[in-house]
């Protein structure tokens, strides 16, 4: 396995919040036995409780399953958890195998699997999915977006379905009347309070929620696919997705600041709260 090396690359200029780097601990009730085999900083852990309590997550029905998920569980929980970014860095990585010998596998934004499983693995169980790609990748064909669902299982998390109308509707609909997916959609106030502990000044990705959710849920998380760059370590041009599927564009930066993102992933990793794959996996 090659891990990452930061030797060769500043995150542009980017800063992190070091007294936050050891954070997360259970999201809203905070146990003292969630405290225990998380991270170590318990003080720094104790402010992200303390600032998500100043937050009042919704009552609202539809947010219901997503908190019950996300927050009041205690009982979930997994040994080793995989969270599978979709930048063009796990392009012929080979990293599929590693991937998915974790017990629980987070992924951003329904990806393609089929094809891409020798670097990217197969194995699904938490998936975030932005409506945006109904456009942005199928192009409104349902019937494309249909056969990729297939490969997935578990929970798919969407982002505002009361924005959700004609054709994105129609696949809403899809999901819960055709599929075994559980479907889930984030309490934007819990967006918020996550966005505003890592000190983002721009909305915070879903890679970076789904850290944020794994790291309650889990004892040892790898991530993959987490590379704001386009090229890698040795100067050579990557695509923004290893599915290729979008181009390197302006909006992504107008909405996301990712290379800040990375910088926290990047102290993280250096304090040994989580492990960042780079590069190819033996």
């Amino acid at each position: 396995m090659s891990y990452v090396s930061f030797s060769k690359r500043k995150c542009f200029g980017c800063t992190c919040f070091l007294g936050f780097i050891f954070a997360i601990a259970q999201l809203y009730y905070l146990t003292s036995d969630s405290v225990n085999g998380y991270i170590k900083n318990i003080g720094n852990r104790l402010k992200l409780y303390q600032h998500l309590l100043r937050h009042d997550f919704s009552a609202e029905m539809r947010y219901d399953d997503f908190l019950e998920y996300a927050v009041n569980k205690d009982h979930i929980h997994y040994k080793r958890c995989s969270i599978v970014g979709n930048g063009g860095i796990l392009k012929k990585s080979g990293c599929g195998s590693d991937i998915d010998k974790a017990d629980y596998v987070f992924r951003a934004n329904l990806p393609w699997i089929r094809n891409f499983t020798e670097d990217a693995g197969k194995k699904t169980n938490f998936t975030t999915f932005n409506p945006s790609i109904i456009r942005t990748r199928y192009h409104n064909k349902l019937s494309e977006l249909k056969k990729d669902l297939d490969a997935y299982q578990g929970h798919l998390m969407f982002s505002r379905t009361e924005r959700m109308k004609g054709v994105k509707r129609t696949f809403l609909s899809y999901v819960r009347k055709n599929t075994t997916l559980i479907d889930l959609e984030i309490d934007l106030n819990y967006s918020f309070a996550v966005q505003t502990f890592w000190l983002c000044n721009k909305s915070a990705t879903s890679g970076l929620m789904l850290v944020s959710l794994a790291l309650t849920r889990c004892d040892e998380l790898h991530l993959f696919g987490f590379w704001p760059f386009d090229t890698d370590e040795e100067g050579n041009d990557i695509p923004f997705h290893y599915t290729e599927d979008i181009k390197w564009k302006k909006s992504v930066a107008r909405t996301h600041y990712m290379p800040y993102e990375f910088q926290i992933l990047k102290e993280l990793h250096t304090k040994g709260v989580l492990e960042l794959h780079i590069g190819k996996c033996e």
